[in-house]
């Protein structure tokens, strides 16, 4: 008998709300109060080689990157004859713009200077941050994928580290560098986090049809 993967409705439905809430808010108020606190918290460490970090980590996350990087594991997967494997990959670079219709929907802009330092100045929008959400999607993929992607435990373990140091210094940096509130990274972490979680339910629900099956 056929038993499609079942959805946790107990964290489904909270992580749904909690979105929708943020998201209401995001578009009523420019920040929240927190947001300022965090922001000059974030921004307090004045070093030079951090400050570096914090900016590498955002090129990092920008959407050419992050697209070279799930392409050349797309080709990997069709190298190696795992076509399912680079469908996977193509529908996660897919969710990408998602956040851009978000972005225009709650309408919130970024943080000035009255607020913090402001490293860049950028015109466009910042809820959901759209680094936070691609960090989410495509480094959180890297980490479902690893096993798929080396059969070394070690390099598993290598690459799922990596993935999860990337999703955080990716978050830090908008913040760092006054691109974005803590609540947009946190609407970017929520919006990719459900992105993610839907494909890796697409991905087993893919599993579990592809099984062969015994006629009785």
């Amino acid at each position: 008998m056929l038993e499609l993967p079942v959805l946790n409705l107990r964290i489904v439905v909270p992580i749904l709300g909690l979105l929708i809430l943020l998201s209401i808010g995001a578009a009523i108020q420019s920040h929240f109060v927190g947001d300022v606190y965090v922001t000059k918290n974030v921004q307090s460490v004045d070093a030079s080689p951090w400050a570096k970090v914090m900016q590498l980590a955002s090129v990092i996350g920008s959407l050419p990157v992050v697209i070279a990087a799930a392409s050349s594991v797309m080709i990997w997967f069709l190298y190696k004859g795992q076509r399912p494997k680079s469908l996977l990959v193509i529908a996660a670079v897919m969710t990408l713009p998602i956040v851009s219709v978000v972005k225009e929907l709650v309408g919130r802009h970024r943080p000035t200077e009255e607020m913090g330092t402001v490293w860049y100045d950028l015109d466009s929008l910042s809820f959901p941050s759209g680094h936070s959400f691609t960090a989410v999607v495509i480094f959180g993929l890297f980490f479902y994928i690893a096993p798929l992607l080396v059969r070394s435990i070690n390099a598993v373990t290598v690459i799922r580290v990596a993935s999860i140091t990337m999703i955080g210094l990716i978050g830090m940096s908008r913040v760092y560098l006054g691109a974005d509130w803590a609540s947009d990274v946190l609407g970017g972490f929520l919006y990719g986090g459900v992105a993610l979680g839907f494909l890796i339910y697409l991905h087993r629900c893919h599993i579990e049809l592809s099984r062969p099956r015994t006629i009785p």
